[in-house]
C-alpha cells in the first residue's frame, strides 16, 4: 500500500486486456498531460472504458481483487461502521462485515494515509481491501445517504 509505481502501468494493462487500443491510450495520455486528471477517469469520461474495467486494471497493478459496486450488494451494517466524511475524503467504502473482518473498497489502494485511516477507524476489526472505481464509490455513498431516514424536524 504505497505510492511506488513498480509493475505494469494502468494504460499498458488496459491495452493488453483489449479494453482500449494503443491509439485510445495515446489520446487519453495526451489529454491527461493537458488536464492533469487520472488516466482512468479520462478513459471513463470519454467512454473508452467502464468503471469496473479500470478498477480491475488498478487491482491487477497492486495485486488485489476488484469489485463492481453496481453489481455488489453493499452491507448497510458495514457502511455504518465509518463516517461518510472519512469515506469521501479517502474514496473508500466498507462493503461487507464477516465477524471481525471488514471488506473495504478503495479507489486508491496505494494510498498509505487512506489505509491507515480506515484501519484506525475500524480497529480492532481486521481490514481487507479490494479495488473499486471512485465514481462507483461516490455513487454508492450518495445512494446510501438518500436511503437514510431523515431526522424529524421539531
Amino acid at each position: 500500500m504505497n505510492q511506488s509505481r513498480s509493475g505494469p502501468r494502468l494504460g499498458e494493462i488496459l491495452v493488453a486486456s483489449r479494453v482500449i487500443s494503443t491509439e485510445q491510450l495515446q489520446a487519453a495520455l495526451e489529454e491527461q498531460m493537458r488536464v492533469k486528471r487520472p488516466l482512468g477517469a479520462i478513459l471513463i469520461d470519454r467512454d473508452m472504458a467502464e468503471p469496473y474495467e479500470v478498477a480491475q486494471a488498478v487491482a491487477r497493478q497492486v495485486g488485489l481483487l476488484a469489485v463492481d459496486l453496481q453489481r455488489f450488494s453493499v452491507d448497510p451494517d458495514a457502511l455504518s461502521l465509518v463516517s461518510a466524511e472519512l469515506c469521501e475524503e479517502h474514496e473508500m467504502l466498507p462493503i461487507q462485515v464477516h465477524g471481525d473482518l471488514v471488506l473495504v473498497a478503495m479507489a486508491h489502494p496505494r494510498d498509505d494515509e487512506a489505509y491507515a485511516a480506515i484501519r484506525e477507524a475500524l480497529a480492532p476489526k481486521r481490514v481487507r481491501c479490494v479495488v473499486a472505481n471512485e465514481s462507483q464509490i461516490q455513487a454508492t455513498l450518495r445512494a446510501a445517504r438518500a436511503e437514510q431516514p431523515q431526522a424529524a424536524v421539531a
